[in-house]
């Protein structure tokens, strides 16, 4: 529905929006995993190095 003046209202102007970007969203699902997983994976191997990390220096307190 539109204005009286031919333009659509800020409602439609929305939904319209919403629906084209679920529409692209679609599209690119693999990019749309890597988005979720990738910074899944970089946690992983941040704790994997902190796990390394910390077991340097506790294996070094105890051979002091």
């Amino acid at each position: 529905m539109l204005t009286e003046h031919g333009t659509a209202t800020l409602k439609q102007q929305s939904a319209a929006l919403l629906r084209k970007n679920a529409v692209y969203q679609k599209r690119r699902c693999c990019l749309n995993i890597c988005i979720v997983l990738l910074p899944l994976v970089f946690v992983g191997l941040l704790a994997g190095l902190q796990k390394v990390f910390d077991d340097l220096v506790d294996s070094e307190d105890t051979r002091i």
